[in-house]
């Protein structure tokens, strides 16, 4: 007798069945649509789009160099998908300098290699890219870090 009364109330006797079948389509389409969508709207970063923010940034450091007489090394889209930079440090005291000090530090020296805010490789580079610098001296990895997102509140 239980087992009959809970039967008879999934199955919701005062609500037709068709009244039922379409209600769950008109929820269920528009829901299953929605997820569909959000799966194909997540951005996939193409190499070639990378390859070109990669040349504008190249042609960014050629219009504005970074800043302490530093050299860019080096501008390549790495195996990870990311725009990276290579800058080797002028001189010795300045490599000798940062070296020491914290990474909060080290990255506030690093940010000095940033392309400027305003600068083209962020109209190529997709949305939640960043522009990656390695500092160098003679070789010799300082730091390494992304340079900071432009557009934010903070940022």
């Amino acid at each position: 007798m239980s087992t009959m009364r809970l039967t008879n109330w999934l199955t919701l006797p005062w609500i037709p069945r068709r009244v039922l079948r379409n209600v769950s389509v008109i929820v269920l389409v528009p829901v299953s649509l929605l997820i569909g969508a959000a799966f194909m709207a997540q951005e996939s970063t193409e190499p070639r789009e990378l390859e070109i923010a990669a040349l504008a940034l190249a042609e960014d450091m050629q219009k504005s160099p970074p800043q302490g007489g530093w050299n860019v090394t080096g501008i390549r889209v790495n195996d990870k998908m990311r725009v990276e930079m290579d800058v080797e440090v002028a001189y010795h005291h300045q490599a000798e300098f940062i070296k020491t000090r914290s990474g909060r530090v080290k990255y506030s020296y690093l940010k000095l290699a940033c392309p400027a805010p305003d600068a083209k490789v962020y109209r190529h580079l997709p949305k939640y890219e960043a522009v990656w610098i390695h500092l160098y001296f003679n070789n010799d990895l300082i730091v390494s870090g992304a340079c900071p997102k432009t557009g934010g509140p903070f940022g």
